[in-house]
């Protein structure tokens, strides 16, 4: 019966890519029915795709980027105005802002392929129609930004579960089928190797403390079996391994996308927390989740404990430093019951338009990454920016506001700063803390003396701790340590600490101004940091049972009663480890400026978190 049902569609779809081969004008009849959506097959959504990318010529552009196992094409649907003109120009990776919209990795989630294929034909409606969203005018949209979608990474795995073994169509897949213990598909999430794709993608990150690339790939491959070839866990032989991964892959290079969504099911929530890069990027993805979740109402999970690898997320965000949201739709049992289809639509059909809208209204960020001459994408800090030039040849970091320029050669005549490493401190080449003073200097916490020197050894005073601390994190939150010209009274500090007092960060006369220019001690630098963490960035308490265990002076610490909470924390959060091996906190002694600066680094990034620091 199944068969007869398809073999019904792929005739009214032939004969919708017969009859649209024209240009519209107005409405099109629907390409197909979604609320039949259930009944599809991968071979069937291309041809739905084929019909839309012929009946909008002008809009959309459909594009092979590789085939899987079975060889079912995998394909990506360009949408902007005039897409033929904007994609021959030179300029096309900036003529229009890029963003990423992907569905169908695991093979049961089968609804987010149709709800895909829904926007994409309500946005080319609305397009012609400016009433048929009445949230957005497609037109001017368009206009603006190139959405890309692709609405089916795993063709074979999605097949598998609707029709079983019959739907493989190839003598490589119906081998590999054989490899695989499961015989029941229908909880598939693999592709017809066994392989999870969304555990197969590269991982890695970058250390900027070693300021080495780290590869994580199954180093965290969290608490459920990886070694089944199976349907469910397994990551593959090395990360990128499959087909299906490699084509995402190459796409994700292709382009200088604002920032990507990955939809998948189940719970109802959206995903956003990468814990290896840093307190910056993950703001920035919580505000796009934030925003998405405004239209949903989905519930926001920021927290990523970083004990899992091969995430198409962390693909993507080691490539570009953007952000990606991972969307769980539905709550229902998988594959997903037509009857969850229109649901599923009306939470999230409008999901791409609203990450536009909020990729536009971010913009671009300063450290731009040319290779070769030509704009490549652009990065919101400077050392990951680094990074990844240091891996390529021919490419230059050009630092500037707005929008950037296709060419090396106008960035650099408009005026912009071509920057090869950061301002030279004079003392701290070779030093153990190099990477965390230039990483701090590029989000505007450190200056330096004004003899160009940092005195990396020197110990820290309290007025110059808090000074650093307070402006780390508020250059990471994006808000200002409020320090007004009257304020600045008998001390250059003085301001810096009425608006520490004012933000929660030190209680009314804790330090006096006598003792400002004397060193601080580490429980001072716990206390400044925690309350930093808690009250500027947000990040919740926690749970510090059997800290005492890293802590070789823990009996001591508790003693300090106004100081164990901070402490403790401190530990729990990864922001000290210990002056030795047995993580001795020594609370009472001082600080130099690079070990407060390792700290502070601590703080701001969690890829600096968790980390042998010196002895910090």
């Amino acid at each position: 019966m199944v068969y007869k049902r398809k073999f019904f569609l792929g005739m009214i779809l032939t004969f919708l890519i017969l009859s649209g081969a024209t240009t519209v004008s107005a409405r099109a009849a629907d390409a197909f029915e979604y609320d039949k959506g259930a009944m599809y097959s991968s071979s069937d959504y291309y041809s739905i795709a084929q019909t839309l990318a012929s009946t909008y010529p002008e809009l959309l552009h459909l594009e092979v980027i590789g085939y899987s196992h079975d060889s079912k094409p995998i394909y990506a649907m360009l949408m902007t105005a005039n897409v033929k003109e904007a994609m021959v120009r030179d300029d096309f990776n900036l003529y229009r802002q890029h963003y990423y919209v992907e569905a169908g990795t695991h093979s049961r989630e089968t609804v987010n392929t149709p709800l895909l294929m829904k926007a994409i034909e309500d946005y080319a409606k609305d397009y012609y129609e400016d009433s048929y969203i009445p949230e957005f005018d497609l037109s001017a949209e368009l206009s603006q930004a190139v959405i890309h979608f692709i609405p089916l990474v795993n063709p074979d795995g999605f097949d598998l579960v609707k029709f079983g073994a019959s739907s493989v169509k190839t003598a490589e897949g119906r081998k590999l089928l054989l490899g695989m213990s499961a015989r029941d598909y229908t909880d598939l999430k693999a592709n017809i190797a066994g392989v999870d794709l969304n555990r197969n993608y590269p991982d890695e990150y970058y250390d900027p403390i070693t300021m080495k690339w780290i590869d994580k790939f199954q180093r965290y491959p969290g608490e459920v079996p990886r070694n089944d070839v199976s349907y469910n866990y397994d990551a593959g032989p090395y990360g990128g391994s499959e087909p299906e991964t490699k084509a995402v892959m190459r796409y994700v290079q292709r382009y200088d996308f604002r920032n990507f969504i990955s939809f998948h099911s189940r719970g109802k929530f959206i995903d956003c927390g990468k814990y290896w890069f840093g307190v910056d990027y993950n703001k920035r993805s919580l505000d796009l989740a934030a925003a998405l979740q405004a239209v949903n109402g989905y519930r926001v999970e920021s927290y990523s404990s970083g004990l899992e690898s091969g995430f198409f997320s962390d693909y993507a965000a080691a490539q570009t430093l953007k952000p990606v949201v991972t969307i769980e739709t539905t709550l229902g049992a998988m594959p997903t019951d037509q009857s969850l289809y229109q649901e599923a639509y009306t939470e999230n059909g409008l999901l791409p338009l609203y990450a536009v809208r909020h990729g536009r209204e971010t913009g671009y960020f300063k450290y731009r990454l040319y290779v070769d001459g030509f704009y490549i994408r652009d990065f919101s800090d400077y050392v990951y920016a680094k990074a990844h030039a240091d891996k390529l040849e021919g490419a230059v970091i050009v630092a500037d506001a707005g929008v950037p320029e296709m060419m090396l050669s106008q960035a650099l005549a408009g005026g912009d700063l071509s920057v090869g490493s950061s301002r030279e401190l004079s003392d701290i080449q070779k030093h153990w803390a190099e990477a965390t003073i230039e990483r701090l200097i590029h989000i505007g916490a450190i200056d330096g003396y004004q003899d160009g020197t940092f005195r990396p050894d020197n110990t820290i005073t309290r007025a110059e701790f808090l000074k650093l601390a307070c402006r780390s994190a508020a250059a990471c939150a994006k808000t200002a340590v409020i320090v007004t010209a009257e304020s600045v009274k008998n001390h250059w500090a003085s301001g810096i600490f009425e608006a520490a007092e004012e933000q929660g960060t030190l209680k009314s006369g804790e330090i006096s101004e006598a003792t400002w220019n004397e060193p601080i001690t580490r429980y001072e630098m716990a206390r400044i940091l925690i309350r930093l963490s808690e009250n500027t960035l947000n990040e919740p308490e926690v749970d510090t049972t059997g800290i005492e265990s890293t802590m070789s002076d823990h009996d001591q610490v508790i003693q300090s009663e106004g100081d164990a909470y901070y402490v403790e924390q401190a530990y729990g959060k990864g922001l000290v480890t210990g002056m030795d091996e047995s993580g001795t906190f020594a609370g009472d002694l001082t600080g130099t400026r690079a070990q407060a600066a390792a700290m502070v680094l601590a703080l701001v990034d969690v890829t600096a978190r968790k980390t042998s620091l010196n002895g910090i």
